[in-house]
């Protein structure tokens, strides 16, 4: 009883009755267009719960739950038909339900005899059910299609009853007018006579407004005398035809071909067949196909319907137009309009054309069109051979509406002005027709910049691709809506060409063939169509679309790197129009390999083209591949700063070169080698900028670093000439590397460079230098030969300090990255020599890390006072084409930094010239500083043992016979004069024919500068200088010794085993200038050697005999002497004589 308590609170029972004066048999008809329900019928019952809504139907309008009913009497004949449409907007069940009562003896449906149907049960497979109600007990009769109305039902329904109680039921569950039989069932319990039709609802408080109604008949069910007539000839297929009759037809004159007749050849139809459940419609199938744009007649006699009437001849006509399905260029991007500003003629719009270059008829319902996006799909629009459409968006209809006819989509894809790919596809995504074009494709770059559209030339060779394409030449700017101004329709007979092959970098299983147009698919997805050499077995090939000009290969095993391959192509591939392949279709390529860090160069920069030199006006960087790999540069980026520009696929060869330019600009440079274009080349600063070239990753391949200072030039650092990298096979040696080009047109691109200096660099940082200032006493800096990778070099415990300092922070100082800033935890004391420990894990900019320790020590700097720092050896007559250089010597027990000198040139007491010293460097007790203008020639030449030691910096003009050098402090108001030297070419010995590239050397640092015998030539033994280190002509005192020659080891044994492999007669003199002869000779007194032959002497060193003869013989086991004979200029001359042997295995 509680159930039915809460279901009697939750629900009210609606009745809904419609009435009519009768008089006779009377009609219910109401679609309630007059919007109310007091007229044309009258509604009783709870009419206040109840509305007209906007729409013109009946809704339910209850203030809450509850039973709400409409009724109307009526006279139910015989032969009667119902009809009512209705709209739930909720599922039905038993607590929200529907009964349409029939007919009732009494406007108290629920107790009254007579019909009813039910919308609404428990479950999910609702049906409209038909009950008979007895004194209000219900008898189901009949049930229709399960699940029919069990969701958001909206039913049309048609229901009749004939004589002797025949009912049938008919219903379309959509709410339209196609009804479908749901049952029949007789039963005549409750004939004609006067009786209530009206609607019953249950409903919750939730659904109190979701009941609504329309279309109410009710009336007398009549004889039908009336023929079918007929409709309509619908043409399905080329032999199908379906006829549409007014009424449904009986099946043997429906059936009968002889009632149809087609003119135009067709005849009467082979087959007519009667619609299973459209009884209205007649399949006809014709024995003569139908022509495809043609008109036809159709003519039928002696159609019955269900009640016998014959129809008479009628006839009607109808087009047959044969919709095929396209197939890929049957329709052609035909005409681009991508950038059309300025405006020339036309629309100030962008629009595409398409053509349909076959003999069929398009439908484009369903096709997609895109420029890499989602496709914007085409309403249907049928489209005849030979005929123009153009595209655009929807808002620009009406502006390209005189050109011709036009779809609009509500969403034309933006088109790049520089360049895209567009794609035409069919209704299953199908390729129909792709179009790639650049600003190149104009073939005119002044119709580039906008106005005018891209004309395809030839739609009867839709393979060849862009050189297919060129700029309107119509006044207009194009010719939308007619055929191009550029038409030059021409069969295609050429064949495709294979123009690169590129094995995948990522996917060394695959490689893909590039073709100069687009390929047949059949044909071109033949794995037996190609060949590669070296054993690789092709197991697929797939043409990729949308391009379809490249083809992939899919390999059995992937390929070796560093191996050379060649891929054939067979006649059997062809293009899109069926042409073979000719002869070029064979190409060789190997496997590309990813780019690591610094595999790739940036080899040289023109930032500032103006004013031009010889070059064209263009900025542009260029590239080179220092590894020996063989690098696919796709998906590299190149960045100033910004978002990085992206390549598209190039291989670089190993050695090879490329120009990055503006695509824009691209043909600019083509004459110069291989130019990639980017859409959106960086614009590179002319005073100073960053260039950053990343891997796809986004990991660094490059990066470099460039001001005005790099030009190293000032007359060329104002534009038009290039920057070119020295050494690009040392990308960590910053900005030292660069230096404007020397070539006469202002670079060299795609060649190597001007300046070009290439050596391999595999070592590790190396700590070149460290300097103080007594300002800053708790902080060293570090300098370093090249730059170093970030994340190790600014880790604090990579370096140590001794003597009780520790290292606080790390800081690598950009941009340069070849110095480290270290701060201490405490001040450093006077006097006292540190050393700096830097660790094997500081690595260079591409990782390499240096086998040992780097250390060098450091102290606090102290004022360099009058001879602390002396002039020790001058170069100041160099060979052709050399450069000076000046060494000093720090005679005193300080360390000092040499920022504070100055070098001067003084003439008769007047400082002609003068330069600064520029390197922040400490110079230690005992060391030695060299300075130059030129490091690399003085190293090219002479040996070097303390490269660090030598400093290129600017030197004052020295006179090749005669001159001055003057060190001083420049520090304080008066100069202060550390040391000076004029210097004479007489004061070389006056043995040596030339003194070209000779230097002369200090003999005693704790000797007069000024005194000329403390000056002599350098030594030969010693190359003739002896730069950063100690003077071969270094006199500290007197000989210790009478005998001026001592062999230590007498026997040795020439055999390269590396033990006594050689003869050393050491020498000591008594004063420097001695020349010698040394003679060697065998036990039988013949001489086998002459091992010096009046060579100047050191004051001390040694001379070698490697047990070599004067033929090039290996002299024989045995004893042997040495007769010396020295020669000095002030008529000194001795003579020695010395034993050794020369031992072997016997």
């Amino acid at each position: 009883m509680r159930i039915l308590d809460m279901t009697i609170t939750r629900g009210i029972f609606c009745l809904l009755a419609f009435t009519v004066p009768s008089l006779g048999f009377s009609q219910i008809e109401d679609n309630f267009s007059d919007g109310d329900l007091t007229n044309n019928p009258t509604w009783q019952g709870n009419t206040g719960n109840f509305q007209v809504n906007a729409q013109m139907e009946l809704q339910l309008n209850a203030p809450t739950a509850g039973t709400s009913l409409l009724y109307v009497p009526t006279q139910i004949a015989d032969s009667s038909i119902w009809e009512l449409y209705f709209r739930m907007e909720f599922d039905p069940s038993t607590s929200n339900y529907l009964k349409i009562y029939l007919q009732s003896d009494s406007p108290d449906l629920p107790a009254a005899n007579g019909y009813y149907l039910l919308v609404g049960e428990s479950g999910s497979e609702d049906a409209l059910k038909f009950y008979r109600q007895d004194a209000g007990s219900s008898m189901l009769l009949a049930a229709g299609t399960l699940a029919g109305v069990a969701s958001n039902p909206e039913v049309r329904i048609k229901l009749t009853r004939e004589v002797g109680g025949l009912w049938t039921m008919a219903a379309d569950f959509t709410g339209g007018f196609n009804y479908a039989q749901e049952f029949q069932v007789t039963d005549a319990a409750y004939g004609s006579g006067s009786y209530f039709f009206g609607v019953q609802c249950v409903y919750t408080d939730s659904r109190k407004d979701a009941y609504y109604f329309d279309d109410v008949r009710v009336a007398e069910l009549l004889p039908d005398t009336t023929p079918p007539s007929l409709v309509a000839a619908n043409p399905v297929s080329a032999t199908e035809v379906d006829v549409v009759f007014s009424e449904p037809l009986e099946v043997a004159s429906a059936t009968e071909p002889a009632n149809f007749l087609l003119d135009n050849g067709i005849g009467e139809p082979a087959a007519a067949v009667l619609d299973a459940v459209d009884k209205t419609l007649v399949h006809l199938t014709l024995a003569n196909p139908l022509v495809s744009l043609s008109n036809y007649t159709l003519t039928t006699s002696g159609l019955a319907d269900l009640n016998g009437n014959l129809s008479p001849t009628e006839s009607t006509t109808f087009s047959y137009i044969e919709i095929a399905q396209a197939v890929q260029y049957d329709i052609l991007i035909n005409e681009i309009m991508a950038d059309p500003d300025p405006v020339v003629a036309l629309p100030g719009k962008e629009f595409i054309e398409l053509y349909n270059r076959s003999n069929k008829v398009i439908d484009l319902a369903g096709f997609g069109f895109s420029n890499g996006g989602t496709p914007q799909v085409f309403p249907s629009y049928q489209m005849l051979p030979g005929s123009y459409v153009l595209v655009c968006d929807d808002s620009n209809v009406g502006l390209f509406a005189p050109y011709g006819e036009v779809i609009g989509l509500p969403t034309f894809p933006a088109l790049v002005n520089s360049g895209d790919d567009l794609s035409l596809t069919g209704p299953a995504g199908d390729p129909i027709h792709f179009v790639s074009y650049t600003l190149a494709s104009y073939m005119d770059n002044g119709k580039a910049d906008g106005g005018w559209t891209l004309e395809l030339v030839n739609p009867l060779s839709p393979c060849i691709g862009e050189a297919n394409w060129r700029a309107s030449t119509d006044s207009r700017g194009g010719t939308p809506g007619q055929p191009n101004a550029v038409l030059n329709a021409q069969a295609d007979e050429t064949g495709p060409e294979l123009t690169q092959v590129i094995a995948s970098v990522n996917n060394p299983t695959q490689v893909q063939l590039f073709f100069n147009e687009t390929l047949d698919k059949p044909a071109s997805e033949n794995p037996a169509h190609y060949l590669i050499n070296n054993g690789v077995v092709i197991l697929g090939a797939s043409l990729l679309p949308p391009g379809n000009h490249t083809v992939l290969l899919q390999l059995s095993a992937p390929l070796e790197t560093r191996t050379s391959y060649e891929a054939t192509v067979l006649d059997n591939v062809t293009d899109c129009s069926g042409n073979p392949i000719g002869s070029s279709n064979s190409l060789p390529f190997v496997l590309p390999e990813p780019a690591g860090p610094y595999d790739i160069a940036i080899n040289e920069i023109m930032a500032d083209p103006n004013p031009v030199v010889a070059l064209p006006d263009v900025e542009f960087i260029e590239l080179y591949n220092r590894s020996d790999k063989v690098i696919d540069l796709k998906g590299l980026g190149l960045s100033n700063g910004g978002s990085p520009q992206v390549f598209p696929s190039h291989l670089l060869q190993p050695g090879g070169f490329v120009l990055v330019c503006s695509s824009a600009l691209e043909d600019s440079l083509a004459s110069y080698g291989d130019v990639i274009g980017l859409p959106s080349f960086p614009a590179l600063t002319n005073t100073n900028g960053e260039l950053n070239l990343t891997s796809p990753s986004g990991a660094t391949i490059d990066f470099v670093i460039y001001s005005l200072a790099s030009y190293k030039d000032s007359g060329k650092q104002d534009g038009g000439w290039s920057l070119e990298l020295i050494n690009p096979l040392s990308p960590c040696a910053g900005d030292g590397n660069w230096r404007a080009s020397q070539n006469l047109l202002g670079g060299t691109p795609g060649q190597p460079n001007s300046v070009l200096m290439a050596v391999d660099e595999m070592d590790g940082p190396v700590l070149t230098r460290v300097s103080t200032s007594i300002d800053k006493p708790s902080q060293v800096r570090l300098y370093f030969d090249e730059k170093l990778e970030a994340s190790s070099a600014a880790v604090a415990a990579n370096y140590s300090i001794s003597n009780g300092l520790s290292v606080v922070t790390a800081t690598l100082l950009p941009p340069s990255n070849t110095e480290v800033d270290l701060q201490f935890d405490k001040e450093m004391a006077p006097g006292t020599i540190y050393e700096v420990i830097v660790g094997t894990m500081v690595a260079d900019c591409i990782g390499n890390e240096s086998v040992t320790t780097s250390k060098l020590p450091f102290a606090l700097p102290e004022t360099i006072a009058p001879n602390d720092i002396i002039i020790n050896e001058i170069l100041f007559n160099p060979e052709t084409g050399g450069a000076d250089f000046l060494e000093i010597y720090n005679r005193s027990d300080k360390i000092f930094n040499l920022s504070n000198l100055s070098i001067g040139n003084l003439q008769a007491g007047i400082d002609t010239t003068t330069t600064t010293i520029d390197k922040d460097r400490l110079l230690f007790p005992n060391s030695y500083a060299v300075f130059t203008e030129n490091r690399g020639d003085i190293l090219s030449r002479y040996l070097v043992k303390d490269e660090n030691a030598l400093i290129e910096n600017d030197l004052p003009a020295f006179n090749n016979d005669l001159g001055n050098v003057t060190l001083f402090r420049a520090d304080t108001v008066l100069a202060v004069i550390i040391d000076a030297f004029d210097y004479d070419e007489n004061f070389h010995n006056p043995l040596l024919n030339n003194v070209d590239g000779v230097s002369l050397e200090r003999l005693n640092p704790n000797t007069q500068t000024q005194d000329k015998n403390n000056w002599h030539s350098a030594a030969a033994s010693a190359g003739f200088a002896t730069p950063t280190y100690l003077n071969s002509q270094f006199l500290p005192g007197q000989p210790v010794a009478d005998d001026f020659f001592e062999i230590s080891e007498p026997t040795f044994s020439p055999d390269g085993d590396g033990y006594k492999d050689f003869l050393s007669i050491n020498y000591n003199m008594d004063k420097p200038g001695y020349s010698a002869k040394v003679k060697i000779f065998d036990a039988e007194g013949r001489l086998v050697k002459m091992l010096a032959n009046n060579e100047l002497l050191a004051a001390s060193g040694f001379l070698r005999w490697d047990g070599d003869t004067d033929d090039g013989a290996k002299a024989r086991i045995g004893i042997y002497v040495l007769w010396i004979e020295l020669f000095h200029p002030d008529g000194d001359r001795r003579d020695f004589k010395k034993v050794c042997v020369v031992a072997g295995k016997l």
